[in-house]
């Protein structure tokens, strides 16, 4: 597979990773075409709509909410010792690390992407007269993130506008300054 042109939209270039996905599937040429990577099944919420927006809540696939009741029950029962969930929280990020080609203890567990855009902002020390530049298209949590710093520490947003969709890596130079961070 070849690396997006940086010209793409974000559109164009979820759909030719999703075309990707489905031409390395040896198995996609005999489902439907609502269907194409077999995996419709284990989200019941996709009978009745489609979510577009999995960065923000998006519906649990059925084996998620199975492990889920299985903990919940397991919490009722025999609740789990602090050794136990510490030695499976080790376990998962040694096997994300792999999946990746990382260290283990390059890897952290965070609620949301918010919460560590939060962790980030606020470790860069960010001073009155700093600028941060982001694009329009940027999560919503982080508009209020950074309106959040300009008023309570005088901090510049700076919002870079998009184009049909796209915002090239071109569109922010006019943005940047030395005081951007």
């Amino acid at each position: 597979m070849s690396i997006p042109h940086p010209d793409f939209s974000r559109r164009e270039f979820l759909a030719a990773g999703a075309g990707a996905v489905v031409a390395a599937s040896n198995h996609g040429a005999n489902r439907p075409a609502s269907d194409p990577l077999g995996v419709r099944a284990d989200f019941p919420a996709a009978e009745a709509s489609v979510y577009l927006n999995s960065a923000y809540i998006a519906p649990s696939p059925t084996a998620v909410a199975e492990a889920g009741q299985a903990f919940l029950r397991r919490k009722l029962e025999n609740p789990l010792a602090l050794d136990e969930m510490l030695a499976k929280t080790g376990e998962v990020r040694r096997q994300f690390a792999r999946l990746i080609n990382a260290s283990a203890d390059e890897i952290g567990f965070l609620f949301a992407t918010s919460e560590g855009e939060n962790i980030i902002a606020n470790a860069l020390g960010l001073v009155a007269g700093d600028n941060v530049v982001i694009d329009e298209l940027h999560y919503d949590t982080t508009f209020v993130l950074y309106r959040h710093l300009a008023k309570t520490r005088g901090v510049e947003l700076r919002i870079v506008k998009h184009r049909d969709g796209r915002v090239d890596a071109r569109d922010y130079e006019p943005f940047v300054d030395r005081r951007t961070r």
